[in-house]
């Protein structure tokens, strides 16, 4: 799995950005998660599709009450040429406070505005992070982002964690959980990362976590959630899920 990293900078930026100017991968492996593991956890769906007939494309970390981080890729959704031209955000809603697609008791709000990161090189997915501003608050509890002193958080052989509602398995006829799944996996080292996914990776932009057998791991349907340090209530957001 690889993740953009930077995330506490990255969300900084696009907020200052929005004042001034006034699509990856279930969990394969791992366990079913509990309400404790990842409160913080959201899910993007297409405005008006059923739950959980038609399971979320993406996931997302709630970072503050209306502001959600999740991959630039997601919007691949919608099948753009280019450089995801147009405006999506009536077409995206988000829902929070489920961890059973089939729970009543989850919230789902409508999205306000959609801030994609100005650096993303769709081809490399670097930078890739959207910033989705909510129309109202999620009534879960926001993840602290990490901040530039949490360096030790990165570190090659550390344990962080992933949660999501993505496919069980790489074939598309593994099907996707009701339940969302968690894991926590191991991060690699970005010599290590460039071994297995080339040159291309920027280990200052981007993080690689995982083990050689593949599982766990995220898989399509992942894509866009959190990876993160700790436990909750102290977790620190790390990164997003990219491919």
């Amino acid at each position: 799995m690889l993740a953009v990293r930077s995330i506490a900078v990255a969300v900084a930026a696009l907020a200052s950005a929005l004042v001034l100017a006034s699509p990856a991968s279930a969990i394969v492996g791992g366990r079913t998660a509990t309400a404790q593991d990842n409160p913080s956890q959201v899910a993007l769906v297409l405005k008006g599709e059923r739950l959980p007939q038609n399971p979320p494309f993406c996931g997302g970390t709630l970072v503050a009450p209306t502001v959600v981080v999740t991959a630039m890729h997601c919007l691949e959704v919608f099948g753009d040429s280019g450089p995801f031209r147009g405006n999506h955000t009536g077409k995206v809603e988000v829902i929070g406070g489920a961890i059973s697609l089939a729970d009543p008791g989850m919230q789902r709000v409508r999205v306000a505005r959609l801030v994609k990161h100005p650096g993303y090189r769709r081809g490399r997915n670097l930078h890739d992070i959207l910033v989705v501003h909510l129309a109202v608050p999620l009534r879960i509890p926001p993840m602290a982002l990490a901040s530039p002193q949490d360096t030790a958080l990165e570190a090659a052989g550390s344990t962080v964690s992933v949660t999501g509602w993505g496919l069980r398995g790489a074939s598309a006829s593994s099907g996707q959980p009701r339940t969302m799944k968690f894991a926590d996996v191991r991060l690699r080292s970005g010599a290590s990362c460039r071994r297995v996914w080339g040159p291309d990776i920027d280990p200052t932009a981007q993080l690689c976590a995982g083990v050689a057998s593949g599982r766990p791991d995220t898989c399509q349907g992942d894509s866009g959630g959190g990876l993160w340090s700790g436990r909750f209530p102290q977790q620190r957001l790390l990164g997003v899920v990219s491919f």
